[in-house]
C-alpha cells in the first residue's frame, strides 16, 4: 500500500489507522493517520510504499476483548 492509498484510508474510515496485510490473518502493521502525515520527506513521492513507515509490532488484542481484560 502507497502512502497515498493509507492516507486515504485513514481520512475515510473513521478510525485514523490503517492495517497492512497480506491476508485476511496476517497483520503486517499498522499505520495512524500521524505515522502517514510524517511519512513523506520532502520531495518524496507519496507513491511510496507506507511499509518502512508503519508500526510493525503493534499491540493487538482478541475481537470483542473488553475493557477490564484489554487493560
Amino acid at each position: 500500500m502507497a502512502i497515498c492509498e493509507t492516507l486515504e484510508a485513514t481520512s475515510t474510515n473513521g478510525l485514523q489507522v490503517g492495517l497492512g496485510d497480506r491476508r485476511q490473518d496476517d497483520l503486517l502493521g499498522i499505520a495512524t493517520s500521524g505515522d502517514v502525515h510524517k511519512a513523506p520527506a520532502p520531495g518524496a513521492s507519496v507513491g511510496a510504499p507506507i511499509g518502512e513507515h508503519m508500526n510493525v509490532m503493534p499491540i493487538t488484542g482478541r475481537a470483542r476483548l473488553g475493557r477490564a481484560e484489554a487493560r
